[in-house]
């Protein structure tokens, strides 16, 4: 099921899959059309990280293998807007 949906996000141009130089490892990245993503997903893995026990899960740390400077998720806003006044 896994590499049914990132062959689905590969063929959407979302994700690219390359080899290793060894050629045993397989590499998804966010490809850049979906690098508008990168903060949503990098939310998500924050919440999926601290509550992954509650679960019985635990969470990798797939970021490491990226190089340069680690990349934190900018907080959100709780502010919501109470009136759509033009």
């Amino acid at each position: 099921m896994l590499s049914e949906r990132l062959r689905e996000l590969t063929d959407a141009g979302l994700v690219s899959h390359t080899k290793s130089d060894s050629n045993k490892t397989e590499v998804y990245a966010l490809a850049a059309r979906a690098e508008s993503l990168s903060r949503i997903l990098g939310e998500l893995y924050s919440w999926g990280d601290s509550n992954a026990a509650m679960f019985g899960v635990k969470v990798g740390r797939p970021l490491k293998m990226i190089e340069g400077p680690p990349v934190e998720p900018e907080p959100v806003s709780s502010q919501r807007a109470t009136s759509m006044e033009p």
